[in-house]
């Protein structure tokens, strides 16, 4: 997309925004910079906690209780893993929703799809081990 700039003062070039939201243009100094508002604070996030690299370098900055460095990775990051899908698909999407709100990341959250996903995921690789709803 191309934004309109306005006129010349002295070195600097005023800005204008005339990209859709959330889309930011900056020109100053014969520098263009386009940037994604939405990525930038999309929940004010770091990297997903669930992807392997990231879940092993923060392992690997935690000493183990005997104060030694995890050896077995695989097997903390399995059991994370089965946990945290195991929780999803047995907490109700209502109670998911509002955590995330209470948390304070503002949108809309896809709370009944990964519970589905969740419970889907139970169903077909650890079937029997969800608790049966009341």
């Amino acid at each position: 997309m191309v934004g309109q700039v306005g006129g010349r003062s002295g070195d600097r070039h005023t800005p204008t925004n005339e990209l859709p939201a959330p889309l930011q243009l900056n020109l100053y100094n014969e520098e263009l910079s386009i940037t994604d508002l939405s990525k930038e604070n999309a929940m004010n996030r770091g990297p997903n906690f669930i992807e392997r690299q990231v879940f092993e370098e923060i392992l690997s900055e935690i000493p183990r209780k005997d104060g030694e460095e995890y050896q077995d990775l695989e097997t903390p990051y399995g059991d994370m893993s089965r946990l945290v899908v195991a929780w999803l698909a047995s907490t109700p999407p209502k109670e998911l929703a509002e955590l995330y709100n209470k948390l304070g990341w503002k949108g809309s959250v896809g709370a009944r799809s990964f519970h589905e996903a969740a419970k889907r995921w139970m169903q077909k690789y650890q079937p029997g081990r969800l608790p049966v709803p009341s």
